[in-house]
This record gives C-alpha cells, structure tokens and sequence, in this order.
C-alpha cells in the first residue's frame, strides 16, 4: 500500500496540507500546486472557500494568527479521515487506521462493538464511527 504524498503551501498567515486532488468548483484541475491555489482562496474567501472547491480531498488548514486549524473532508468522503485525541493531549489526523495503529500501538486502541455490529448489519461503519474505540472519521463534506 503506498502512501499519497501530500501537497502543502504556506505563508506568514496560513498553513494548507492538501492530500487527494482539490480544484476550483468550475474548472478543471489544476496542473500547478493545488496547495498553492487554496492557500490564495482562504486568505481571500477564509469563511466561505469551501463553496468553491471540488474534488477528493482532505484538508489541513491552519491559521497562525490564530492558533487554529481546520479539518475538511471533501463532499462525499471519498478519502477517509479518522481523528482521535488521545491521553497525550495531542491531536493524531490520519487518511488511515493502520497509521494510527503504528502511532499509538495496537494495545493502545479498542475495537468499537457498535462498530462491528454495523458493519455486519450495514455493510459499513457509517460516520462519525471508526472500528476503533475514541476514534472518529469525519463525515462527507464535514470539517472540524
């Protein structure tokens, strides 16, 4: 399984971590950085960029002015992205469980019966569920 590179752009107000492909919402994608495009649309749109992308994503969107980040996952989920904070106090973001897995150790994560109950009822673990106990995947076009 190989890991997606991802692409990243910053500058002295904004930090963008883009893995997956983003493009504007009436365009085609972009052949130059996507990171660098997105960085240019949140420092001019930063409370409504989202109703101007398209494509299979997750976002990383930090803004040092503030000492905040965003998540994002694209409109339909197309990449998962799983969240869990655990004792350390530390945030772990991760398009995969088995990297969490190597993060926090497979001791240190619990099966989620709800979650094995619904993936045998529905076929899938419907969000924000994850096979893991206190750990989330974001929902389609969902940020936190």
């Amino acid at each position: 399984m190989s890991q997606e590179t991802p692409q990243i752009a910053e500058n002295e107000s904004f930090a963008v971590i883009v893995l997956g492909r983003v493009r504007p919402i009436d365009q085609d994608y972009i052949a130059s950085s996507a990171a660098q495009w997105l960085l240019e649309l949140c420092q001019q749109h930063p409370r409504d960029y989202y109703a101007n992308i398209a494509g299979f994503f997750n976002l990383i969107l930090v803004d040092k002015k503030a000492s905040s980040f965003s998540l994002v996952q694209d409109h339909i989920a197309s990449k998962p992205l799983y969240v869990c904070e655990p004792e350390s106090g530390h945030w772990l973001v991760s398009s995969s469980n088995r990297l969490l897995e190597k993060q926090l150790g497979s001791e240190a994560l619990k099966l989620s019966h709800q979650a094995i109950f619904n993936y045998c009822y529905f076929h899938c673990i419907p969000s924000p569920g994850s096979i893991y106990e206190g750990v989330s995947k974001l929902s389609p076009g969902e940020g936190i």
